[in-house]
C-alpha cells in the first residue's frame, strides 16, 4: 500500500461488552449521566466486501451538531479490548461513494472506493467517572434489529479501571476473559450481507 498524506489522527482505547436490555435499563439508573446524544453512523464498504471484515471501518456519522467522515482502523484486539487508529474529517452532506482518492487523503493509505450500504442508530449516555475514563450506555437500532452495548473509553491503564469495573459487577455484567466482541460496523454488516443473499440469486 502506498503511503501518504495524513490528517486528524487519533488513538483510541476502549473495552466493548454486549447487555441485555434489562441490565441497559439498571445502568441507565445507576451511572450518573453527564450527556445523551444521538449518532446516525452511515456504513460504507468496497465492491468486494472486505473493507468491514479486515478490520476498517468507513462511516460518516451524523447528529444534531455536526457529521464527519470517519476511518478507524483495529490495530489491536485482546478479547474486550480494542485500540484503534482513528481519522476524520467534517462534511456537509452524505455521499453514495468515498473514491479511493479522498480515503488516501484522510488516512495516507492507498484504499479501494467504498460505497454507502446503510445506516445504524445509536442513542448514548455518556457518563464521564473522571478526567480518564468515560462509559457509553449505547441503544442501537439497524435493519429492522435491536441491541444493547457498554463502551468504555479511557486513557488511563487497564489497572485504573476497577472502579468502572466494580459499577458493572454489580449488574453481572463481567469484562474477563478472551471473548471477543463484534463490533457495530461488523453486526450491521453481517446483518445486511445476510439479507442480501436472500435477495441477489447467487448468480446474479
Amino acid at each position: 500500500m502506498e503511503r501518504g498524506y495524513m490528517v486528524n489522527q487519533e488513538i483510541e482505547k476502549e473495552m466493548k461488552i454486549m447487555i441485555s436490555e434489562t441490565q441497559y435499563e439498571e445502568l441507565i439508573k445507576e451511572l450518573p449521566s453527564s450527556k445523551q446524544i444521538r449518532n446516525i453512523n452511515f456504513y460504507f464498504d468496497d465492491l468486494d466486501r472486505q473493507m468491514i471484515f479486515n478490520g476498517n471501518t468507513v462511516r460518516v456519522r451524523a447528529n444534531k451538531e455536526k457529521m464527519y467522515l470517519q476511518f478507524k482502523s483495529h490495530i489491536e484486539k485482546n478479547g474486550y479490548t480494542t485500540v484503534s487508529k482513528e481519522f476524520s474529517k467534517k462534511l456537509e452532506t452524505l455521499p453514495y461513494c468515498i473514491d479511493s482518492k479522498i480515503l488516501f487523503e484522510l488516512t495516507g493509505v492507498r484504499y479501494p472506493d467504498v460505497f454507502l450500504l446503510g445506516f445504524l442508530v445509536t442513542d448514548r449516555i455518556i457518563c464521564t467517572l473522571n478526567s480518564k475514563i468515560q462509559i457509553m450506555l449505547d441503544k442501537n437500532t439497524y435493519l429492522g434489529c435491536l441491541d444493547h452495548e457498554i463502551e468504555i473509553e479511557y486513557t488511563c491503564e487497564e489497572s485504573e479501571l476497577q472502579e468502572a469495573l466494580k459499577i458493572l459487577k454489580k449488574y453481572k455484567v463481567e469484562i474477563s476473559g478472551e471473548r471477543e466482541i463484534i463490533s457495530k460496523s461488523c453486526r450491521f454488516a453481517q446483518k445486511y450481507y445476510n439479507d442480501l443473499k436472500y435477495v441477489i440469486p447467487k448468480d446474479g
